[in-house]
Order: C-alpha cells, then structure tokens, then sequence
C-alpha cells in the first residue's frame, strides 16, 4: 500500500504507471490506493492530536499531500 500510495502522490504516477513499474494490473492499484489510504485515515483517527486538525487533515488529504511535496526539497537541492 504504502509504495502505491508513495508513487501516486510523491512521484506523481498515474495509476497505469504505477501498474507497469510494480507489474500489476491497474485494478490492483486502485485497490492498493484506496486501502493505503483508508490505513492512513485510521491511523490519522488514532492521533492524539486535536479533533479539529485530524478532521481537516482528514478532508483535506490531497491537497495536504501536495503542500507537503511543495514543502520537501527537490532531489537536486539535496546535494
């Protein structure tokens, strides 16, 4: 799950990418996805962080992905 999940929203695969790098059908992946990210949002759930922050986090889960991406350096600028 976690190597779907990390090619879909760090590499920004396609899910038709992400079938041909793992040697996967593209159902698998979808399937792969939805289940990563149901383990997330359990594992968010369980955080003892404040209810308010879980629920946006939660909601806002592809957009905090992104900003998240936008945040860490590129691979060049970590050399």
């Amino acid at each position: 799950f976690q190597m779907a999940l990390e090619l879909y929203y760090w590499e920004d695969f396609s899910v038709k990418e992400i079938a041909a790098a793992l040697n996967i059908a593209p159902g698998t992946v979808k399937s792969r996805l939805w289940r990563g990210r149901e383990l997330l949002r359990e594992a968010i759930e369980a955080c003892e962080a404040p209810a308010a922050l879980r629920e946006s986090t939660l909601g806002e889960l592809n957009k905090w992905i992104a900003a998240l991406r936008r945040e860490l350096p590129d691979d060049e600028d970590a050399s």
